[in-house]
């Protein structure tokens, strides 16, 4: 995997999980 600056990493991110999965993650680290 090539290295990715954060803001892309959460773009590809969204596209792979969908906004919801973010929403999760972010109840999860609260």
């Amino acid at each position: 995997m090539p290295k990715m600056s954060g803001a892309r990493f959460i773009a590809e991110t969204l596209k792979g999980y969908g906004v919801t999965h973010v929403f999760y993650v972010e109840a999860i680290l609260r």
